[in-house]
C-alpha cells in the first residue's frame, strides 16, 4: 500500500501503529503516480526479503519525514544529505545505506545554479531566486553557502518545494535563477522538459555523497541488520526501477557527511 501524506499533518505521540508492517518514508522526486510505479517493485522485494509487509509512505517535505520518524510513524526514511544531517539533530538515527556506484562506493552528485540561456544574467546580485527547500542539499544548502561566501545578495527568494518546480519557475520566467540537483537537470533534459540549450548552468558545486536511508537508533539490532542486508543485496534490476541513477546500494558511514555538517554550521543551521 502507498500513501501520500501532506506536510500539514501533525504527528503526535499519542497514536501507536497496530500494523506489523514496516513503513518506508520517501519524498517523491516526480509525480506520485510515477513514484508508485518506480518504487512498488522494490517494496515488494523488501517485503519478501524481510518476511513482513513494507509499505511506502510519501511525504511532501523533509520536515514531515523527520516527524514521522520521531513519533514512530516510520521505520526507514530516505533522506538527502542535508536533510539527514538536520534530522540527526532531532532524532537519534543511524544511516544504513545509500545509492552506490558499481564498485560499492557512494554515488556523488552536484548542486547547480541555473538561469534561462537567453536571460543574459552574469551576476546573481539582486536576482529573484528559487530554492527547493531549506532541507535540500543541492536545492538550498550548497548554493546558499556559495552565495554567502561570495557576499552575493539576492533579490526576492522563493521556496518552490521541488526540483522540477524550480526548473519550471526559471523556464517560465517567474524567477531569474534557482538551485537544483545535477541529477534533476539530467532527468529534465532526458524527459524533454527542457532542451539542453534552453537553460544555462551558472555555477556547479563540488561533488557530494548522495543521502542515506536511515532507521531509528532504538530499532532492534537484528532487524536493522536485516534491513541493511536486504538493501545492499537487492537485485540490481529492481533497484534500477526506483529511478535513482543507480542499480545498487552500499554502506553509508556517518563521517562521509561531515562536509555537509560544516556547511550547515557555516549557515547557522547546525548549532
Amino acid at each position: 500500500m502507498i500513501v501520500m501524506l501532506s506536510f500539514m499533518i501533525v504527528f503526535t505521540a499519542c497514536g501507536t501503529r497496530k500494523s506489523e508492517s514496516l513503513i518506508f518514508v520517501n519524498i517523491p522526486a516526480e509525480d506520485a503516480e510515477s513514484e508508485v510505479k518506480n518504487w512498488q517493485p522494490f517494496m515488494d522485494y523488501l517485503s519478501t526479503a524481510l518476511g513482513k509487509p513494507v509499505e511506502l509512505l510519501f511525504v511532501t517535505d523533509y520536515a514531515a519525514a523527520t516527524e514521522a520518524l520521531k513519533y514512530g510513524h516510520a521505520d526507514i526514511v530516505r533522506y538527502g544529505s542535508s536533510s539527514y544531517v538536520l534530522a540527526e539533530q532531532e532524532v537519534d538515527i543511524i544511516p544504513i545505506a545509500s545509492i552506490a556506484n558499481d564498485d560499492g562506493a557512494l554515488m556523488s552528485y552536484q548542486s547547480y545554479i541555473i538561469t534561462r540561456a537567453d536571460s543574459g544574467i552574469i551576476s546573481l546580485e539582486g536576482a529573484t531566486f528559487a530554492y527547493v527547500d531549506i532541507g535540500s542539499t543541492t536545492g538550498y544548502l550548497l548554493p546558499a553557502t556559495y552565495l554567502k561566501k561570495n557576499n552575493i545578495e539576492l533579490g526576492k527568494v522563493f521556496y518552490a518545494g521541488s526540483h522540477p518546480a524550480v526548473i519550471e519557475a526559471i523556464k517560465n520566467g517567474t524567477v531569474d535563477a534557482g538551485a537544483i540537483a545535477s541529477t534533476r537537470w539530467v532527468a529534465a533534459v532526458e524527459q524533454g522538459v527542457i532542451e539542453a540549450d534552453e537553460l544555462h548552468i551558472l555555477w556547479k558545486s563540488l561533488l557530494i555523497p548522495r543521502g542515506p536511508m536511515v532507521v531509528h537508533a532504538d530499532m532492534p539490532v537484528e532487524l536493522r541488520q536485516a534491513i541493511t542486508d536486504a538493501l545492499i543485496n537487492a537485485p540490481p534490476d529492481i533497484v534500477a526501477q526506483c529511478n535513482l541513477d543507480s542499480n545498487r546500494f552500499g554502506p553509508a558511514p556517518p563521517d562521509v557527511y561531515e562536509p555537509i555538517r560544516e556547511a550547515q554550521r557555516y549557515l547557522g543551521l547546525n548549532e
